[in-house]
């Protein structure tokens, strides 16, 4: 591609780091910035950017590419619609090549501008005339004009046709108003006489609306828009957009019930507070919540529905990558009426009282019996089927030891008693579970989802994972020392290098040494369009590699020598034969091996797989038998001469690190 194209520029003006950051809490480390994934669900934070190279990688999932990749992945689009956003937003012309999505792609840029239309419309009909009883509603509930400006509130006249009319004096269709949830099949409007709130993306754009009903007497006191080609209720958090820099901030994410608690809660100086919309929390909210901070708090009030339904999601929050954690609000209070009657630190205080879901949960069960000699069956019984569906084993000891604490209250005696009443119940409740599959497949280590991920995305599909680590570090290297790429492409030429993209690489980087103008940060242009090189370079520029000392750089310059004057360029260790006839042919392994990874990752994502499962496990052996480290090494055939390694240079200077940017 042209140094001077419309895709390297929109590449040159886009500040990757910022960009990304709407989506994922970034924090520096050393020269990169590291966050959760976005693409999958993780404890321990392995999503890393370059703002150098403009490249992203995540080591769990093995995701990885550039700022066009990463939009295309994360708003589920085709790499045209990605494009014309990031043109947009940089102010570089694209013209578009035709593709078969059009019509998709059309339909959601049309849906954005149905709702940019539509929020302009409410937000000038609340400051006319028809407004005035909504603008008095608002400053009844306390909210300046500053706090519903940046709210962007609005209002929807009693006039049930009065957005469909100014939506088609702007020539927009009845039928694009009703794909975009604005419009009733009736050809009424959706939102009528009724105070609007915008629900909008983490980049600002309107996807859908929540609406407060006006009039009193009206059955359905709130409603929402419904889902559309650009906004999934149960996939959205009202006011994100707002509060994901807060909440990155102080590492913790408060999730209430209501858009007028979130509104009040912000006018107050807490603005990392965001909503679910009228549905019950799901794992989806959670994942993306987890994305902004490492601590998320659900701040209910006792008689919540909200609150209700999360005292029945145990697993759903302990297999959530961040803690989950339950703030009771005080009696007669939700967050708007506290923070309004008791200030913003009443709140505060609740929030940082907040308990880990399981605990709090396991602390109602037992708040009534405190005083009681011996805890009745159902308390016991209750208590052990929360124990039961946490699906980590030490997390679950440690839950069963707490409440066997609260119950001594510094008793000995009762807290033994409580301890093994507990085990005995929880392991028979998990003996009972084990007889239900699905939910012995659902009940496994929170874990597992992570290692698996890691073990299927890590495992090499044509070379040896040794001759793949073998190259990745000599360009690795390359990369980071300007004077190491200059002997290793002394003695290698790029044709070396038979890892998948890395040939492209090494192309590119000897070029950069042969012109004596070494800048790995402009690789990426240089590779072009290799998606597999691509993936690896950012890998590459992402991992914290260790300067090899002389020996090592001279062991691995002489490995590849080996390798190559050999003429060897796919490395397999198998099982140990005594001859190289008795070694089992990879080819029915390697067909069989990608139809188990296929259904490994399939079952992954339904959930209803664990590292136990003989699945995974048949996965594990055929990787072994293609690509073990056990046995004896046959190159296709051949065993490999030993070589002298005097060739290597004695005496050179510590290698200079490149800088970030360079």
């Amino acid at each position: 591609m042209a140094a001077d194209s419309p895709k390297e520029e929109i590449k040159r003006r886009i500040d990757v780091v910022a960009y990304i950051s709407r989506y994922v809490a970034l924090k520096r480390s050393g020269r990169r910035w590291r966050g959760r994934c976005p693409f999958h669900q993780e404890r321990h934070p392995s999503f890393y950017v370059d703002a150098g190279s403009g490249m992203w990688k995540c080591f769990g999932c093995g995701a990885a590419g550039d700022i066009f990749t990463f939009v295309q992945r994360i708003n589920n689009v085709a790499f045209a619609e990605a494009a014309e956003q990031l043109a947009t937003e940089v102010g570089v012309e694209w013209r578009p090549v035709r593709q078969p999505d059009d019509r998709a792609r059309s339909l959601r840029q049309a849906v954005f501008r149905a709702n940019e239309v539509a929020l302009r419309f409410f937000q000038e009909a609340l400051r006319s005339p028809e407004g005035t009883a909504a603008w008095e509603y608002l400053a009844r509930r306390g909210f300046t004009e500053e706090t519903i400006t940046r709210f962007e509130l609005g209002y929807a006249p009693a006039d049930d046709q009065a957005l469909q009319r100014h939506l088609a004096a702007r020539g927009l269709s009845p039928e694009l108003a009703a794909q975009a949830g604005l419009v009733h099949s009736s050809h009424r409007d959706m939102f009528v006489n009724r105070i609007i709130f915008p629900v909008k993306d983490v980049t600002g754009r309107p996807i859908a609306f929540g609406g407060r009903a006006l009039d009193e007497d009206e059955p359905a006191k709130y409603i929402n828009s419904p889902d559309t080609p650009v906004f999934r209720k149960g996939e959205t958090l009202y006011a994100l957009n707002l509060a994901r820099n807060a909440a990155a901030q102080v590492e913790r994410l408060i999730i209430v019930e209501g858009y007028t608690d979130v509104i009040s809660l912000h006018q107050a100086g807490i603005e990392n507070v965001v909503a679910c919309l009228g549905t019950a929390l799901t794992r989806e909210h959670l994942a993306l919540a987890s994305r902004y901070a490492d601590e998320i708090v659900l701040a209910y009030d006792a008689d919540a529905a909200g609150l209700k339904a999360a005292l029945r999601e145990t697993a759903m929050f302990e297999r959530c990558p961040s803690t989950v954690k339950i703030a009771l609000l005080p009696g007669g209070h939700d967050p708007d009426t506290l923070v309004r009657e008791a200030g913003p630190q009443a709140f505060t205080k609740v929030v940082s009282e907040a308990l880990p879901a399981v605990e709090f949960r396991l602390q109602l069960v037992f708040a009534q019996y405190r005083d009681a000699e011996r805890p009745p069956a159902e308390a016991i019984s209750g208590a052990a089927q929360l124990l039961a569906e946490v699906p980590s084993q030490t997390r679950r000891m440690e839950f069963l030891d707490k409440v066997a604490d609260w119950w001594g209250q510094g008793d000995a005696a009762r807290t033994a008693m409580m301890r093994r009443a507990l085990w005995m119940e929880v392991g028979r409740k998990l003996r009972e579970a084990q007889q239900r599959p699905e939910v012995a497949q659902a009940a496994g280590e929170p874990e597992d989802r992570e290692v698996i991920v890691r073990t299927v995305a890590g495992a090499a599909a044509g070379v040896s994972p040794g001759r793949v680590r073998l190259e990745r570090s000599l360009l690795a290297s390359a990369l980071n020392y300007p004077d190491v790429a200059a002997e290793i492409f002394d003695r290698l030429t790029p044709q070396a290098f038979s890892g998948p993209g890395h040939r492209r690489i090494a192309e590119a980087l000897a070029g950069q040494v042969a012109e004596g103008e070494f800048r790995p940060d402009d690789l990426p242009a240089l590779v072009g369009e290799d998606v597999t090189a691509r993936e690896v370079l950012a890998e590459l520029l992402l991992s914290e590699w260790k300067e090899p000392t002389e020996e090592e750089l001279a062991a691995a310059l002489h490995k590849m020598v080996t390798l190559v004057s050999c003429g060897v360029e796919v490395v397999r260790w198998e099982q140990a034969a005594e001859r190289v006839s008795e070694v089992q042919p990879p080819e029915e392994a390697a067909g069989e091996l990608e139809k188990v990874r296929a259904e490994v990752m399939a079952r992954l994502d339904r959930g209803e797989i664990t590292r136990e499962d003989p699945l995974y496990q048949e996965y594990l052996r055929l990787v072994e038998m293609l690509h073990g480290r056990k046995g004896t090494l046959y190159y296709e055939g051949r065993r490999i001469p030993s070589l002298d390694s005097g060739r290597h240079r004695a005496g050179r200077r510590p290698h200079k690190r490149r800088q970030a940017g360079g």
